[in-house]
C-alpha cells in the first residue's frame, strides 16, 4: 500500500501515511511486548527495574 501511495504523495499524502502509521505502531508495540516478555518472567531483571524505578530512573 505504501509503494502504490508513493506517486500520489504529492497531492495524496494520506494514501501513504495511513498504512505507514500503522506499520509503526504494530511494530513498536510488539516491540514493548517483547520487551515486556523478557523482563516479566526473571526476578532478576524485574528487580532491576523495580530499582531503577524507585530511584526515580526508568530505564527498561
Amino acid at each position: 500500500m505504501t509503494a502504490q501511495g508513493k506517486q500520489y504523495l504529492t497531492t495524496a499524502w494520506w494514501l501513504s501515511f495511513w498504512p505507514g502509521l500503522a506499520i509503526i505502531l504494530t511494530t513498536l508495540s510488539l516491540n514493548l511486548l517483547s520487551n515486556w516478555m523478557r523482563i516479566a518472567p526473571d526476578p532478576v531483571q524485574r528487580w532491576r527495574l523495580e530499582m531503577r524505578q524507585s530511584k526515580g530512573e526508568i530505564k527498561a
